[in-house]
């Protein structure tokens, strides 16, 4: 009778103590949702909120209290809820390369004119990095005109289109430094003032590129590794198999270059594309800028020039500072019969003659490693500054020039410029990873991009519409950017055409 006794008690004891923890679970639960809707973190992600179908923003003050002192760098904060839900790591395909492909999101500024009218090559541009979605995101900040956001039609779930107004644009600049200088009330007042009167000078938004990423990474859609600037008037290939993974871990800035077979070998960041180290560690190194510094020095030093990315940055990156590992790759399709294609893969290449289109692309090639283990060469390179032969090329002062001889004479073969771990510079040529397909030319080399820098003006170029790519259409561009045509189904669908008549 005893034991039974104490057997009921027992149990009703145990059941207590289960409802007890039941309790207290509950009210722990009720009582920490204030404590992380403060820092944005909950079911639905950062709480900021807006409509990218009204592009609806909200004020910097409503973003300075869902988000408080953002951190560029946030690996804390989950993806808001638009983020496209990510594939598990992939590894490159070739059997001797294992490193996982990261994410790389582009950061693209845009002023909004109030005649604004959609390009076809923006629409091109879109339809691009929507088809490298498994690794590839778009931040787009669209700075308003008269008070209206941009209407860009559907986008992918791995584009966000952040519309702010001038001040807005501005503020978000002068928080992010204020955050790394710890500026007082007063400093804050005196960097935002500073800050609005650069801007008239600052028209194609290169005052602060190189923070870009860290400035808007609250606008991220997910966790990145790389974080690059991009113009509108690029087309992307296929990232996957175009851009260096296996080796870009081991740097802080990596560079798209172009061929260049001439024994001077200008270093400069290009303004059209370029990729940066989402890191604490990299964001530390940038933040040594000389006018970036401090907010002393801001105050202080030279305003920098209009295109300083391709100037005072990438001489202070290549030539005087030593703490920035670089690495530069080809990766800029400009020879003369260029070609892209967005559906079903992404694409973009060169052959050395106009190609005959087949009924359908063939398969994708085979990845294989960036650096074989026979290089056609691997030697140290001495950089200089301001004695670049060539001066009058230049679009920017010649003092801003870093270059170096080449030793050896490149004709076709892949240039890589790298430093690592602050020691010297060394150039690397690699053989051409040159393929064939059924129905085109031989030597067919792929690309990571396209830029069309100077056609995209032209009634001819602009005659091709927009949605031309959507089916699986196929992008050609001949000669020195002679014509350009729209190829589907084995047949020219359009034709724009600069001078001349085609054979």
């Amino acid at each position: 009778m005893f034991m039974q006794l104490f057997e009921q008690r027992r149990t009703r004891s145990f059941l207590f103590q289960i409802l007890a923890v039941i309790l207290l679970t509950c009210f722990l639960v009720q009582i920490s949702g204030p404590f992380f809707e403060r820092f944005g973190v909950g079911q639905n992600g950062p709480a900021i909120v807006y409509s990218e179908s009204t592009c609806r923003e909200p004020s910097i003050a409503e973003l300075e209290a869902a988000c408080p002192q953002l951190p560029a760098y946030h690996d804390a904060y989950p993806a808001p809820p638009s983020s496209p839900q990510l594939p598990p790591s992939a590894a490159l395909s070739s059997p001797t390369t294992h490193t996982p492909i990261d994410r790389i999101t582009l950061v693209v500024i845009w002023s909004v004119r109030e005649d604004f009218a959609m390009p076809n090559f923006v629409q091109w541009f879109l339809r691009s990095v929507e088809a490298n979605r498994k690794y590839l995101d778009l931040v787009i900040v669209a700075i308003k005109a008269d008070g209206a956001c941009i209407d860009l039609g559907p986008l992918g779930d791995n584009i966000r289109l952040v519309c702010l107004d001038h001040r807005e644009y501005l503020e978000i600049h002068r928080d992010y430094f204020c955050h790394q200088w710890g500026c007082s009330a007063e400093q804050r007042k005196d960097t935002l003032a500073e800050i609005t009167r650069r801007a008239p000078g600052d028209m194609i938004h290169s005052y602060y590129r190189i923070f870009r990423g860290p400035i808007f990474s609250r606008f991220f859609l997910s966790k990145t590794t790389y974080w690059g600037w991009a113009d509108l008037d690029t087309i992307m290939g296929d990232f996957e198999r175009a851009f260096p993974w296996d080796i870009a871990r081991d740097f802080d800035v990596v560079v798209p270059t172009h061929l260049d077979s001439g024994s001077q070998v200008l270093m400069y960041l290009r303004g059209h594309m370029c990729f940066f180290k989402n890191s604490p560690e990299t964001e530390s190194k940038l933040l040594q800028y000389p006018v970036y510094h401090s907010f002393n020095d801001f105050m202080t030093e030279d305003v920098p020039s209009m295109e300083a990315e391709e100037a005072e940055f990438g001489t202070w990156i290549f030539y005087n500072s030593t703490v920035m590992d670089f690495l530069t790759f080809d990766a800029l399709g400009d020879s003369q019969h260029k070609t892209a294609r967005l559906y079903p893969e992404p694409v973009a290449f060169t052959t050395p003659e106009q190609p005959a289109y087949p009924l359908s692309f063939p398969s994708r090639p085979p990845t294989t490693p960036t650096w074989s283990d026979e290089p056609v060469s691997d030697l140290v390179v001495t950089l200089e500054r301001g004695t670049y032969n060539g001066a009058g090329t230049l679009w920017f002062p010649q003092w801003n020039a870093v270059h170096f001889l080449s030793p050896v004479h490149n004709v076709d073969n892949r240039r890589y410029v790298y430093r690592k771990n602050g020691g010297e510079v060394r150039e690397r040529l690699e053989a051409p990873a040159k393929f064939d397909m059924v129905g085109l030319r031989k030597g067919m080399q792929q690309w990571l991009y396209m830029h069309y820098l100077h056609i995209k003006k032209q009634d001819w170029f602009k005659s091709i519409p927009g949605d031309a790519l959507d089916n699986g259409g196929i992008l050609s561009f001949g000669g020195i950017d002679d014509y350009v045509e729209v190829w589907e189904n084995g047949e020219v669908k359009y034709r724009g055409i600069k001078t001349r008549e085609l054979p």
